[in-house]
């Protein structure tokens, strides 16, 4: 192979090579030094134009040149994958040494998940969390709150009385599973705390009822209190608003602003119910 062309080639073809730096840049190269179009089938092509007696030597010089140029391109190749290869695992690595991720187990139940955004919520109004004893004395379950012990609510049909093991009696039961949570309010007002009181108080309470489709015997309550100088109408709707609108927005995407009535009850004092409903909407959604 000293032909002066053969040897211009073969010197093109290791610069062009020196260049590569990836497998896609390697099939162009391959390509031009290969191809039907390159330098080296055109030299395949001048053959018959040679003297017969040198054809054979020209043939084999380009065969070699092309041995030459395909071995080092499947060398450069086999280099190339072996670098590809070694940034993927760098890329991918992972030591399966580690602990695997487990998957969480379980939810929250839709109850909790509304009582902690509640609880949330009135936080950054100040207000507190107080818990309170589910088996209640019936003096803060009913007489602190104004229940008189003549009112229908402390019938055995609509309470649960309990049996004290420290042997107390009482007029129908020692005991009470607490009809609502409001007798841990009769526990903090009974303490006298500085005001303001800003107290909230969820919890399980319990009545005697038929269960069926919308009554459980156990059910939730989410009380709230807030007692100091000044107050008026216009902070309970600020209120009210504050948290329709903040629970409503985080668990159902919409906005759902209080709507105030009062309805007639004739066994309960004069008060106001708030009802939601969604914003710019007559229709009633929910109450409060």
């Amino acid at each position: 192979m000293g032909r002066p062309e053969i040897e211009a080639l073969l010197k093109q073809f290791e610069t062009d090579l020196g260049g590569v730096r990836s497998l896609a840049v390697l099939d162009d190269v391959r390509r031009a030094h290969t191809g039907k179009k390159s330098p080296l089938k055109s030299l395949l092509g001048k053959v018959k134009d040679l003297q017969p007696e040198d054809r054979a030597v020209f043939a084999r010089d380009v065969n070699d040149a092309q041995a030459t140029i395909e071995s080092a391109l499947e060398a450069r190749k086999a280099e190339l994958a072996r670098a590809e290869l070694d940034q993927q695992l760098d890329r991918e690595w992972l030591d399966l040494t580690l602990p695997g991720v487990a998957h969480r187990r379980g939810a929250f139940h839709p109850l909790t998940e509304v009582e902690a955004r509640c609880v949330e919520m009135l936080r950054q109004l100040g207000f507190e969390v107080k818990d309170g004893p589910e088996v209640e004395l019936p003096y803060y379950n009913f007489d602190a709150l104004n229940i008189p012990e003549h009112h229908p609510a402390r019938d055995m049909q609509d309470t649960f009385y309990v049996g004290d093991p420290a042997g107390h009696e009482g007029p129908k039961g020692p005991l009470v599973l607490r009809t609502h949570t409001t007798s841990i309010q009769a526990r903090v007002l009974a303490e006298k705390p500085p005001l303001p009181v800003r107290v909230i108080a969820p919890g399980r309470v319990y009545r005697n009822e038929a269960v069926d489709a919308s009554h459980l015997a156990c059910f939730h309550q989410f009380d709230c209190i807030w007692v100091d100088v000044g107050l008026t109408f216009g902070h309970l709707k600020g209120l009210l608003s504050f948290i329709c609108r903040s629970i409503t927005c985080s668990c159902c995407g919409q906005i759902i602003g209080p709507r105030s009535k009062s309805p007639s009850l004739p066994w309960r004092s004069e008060r106001a119910f708030s009802t939601t409903r969604p914003m710019n909407s007559s229709a009633m959604e929910s109450t409060t």
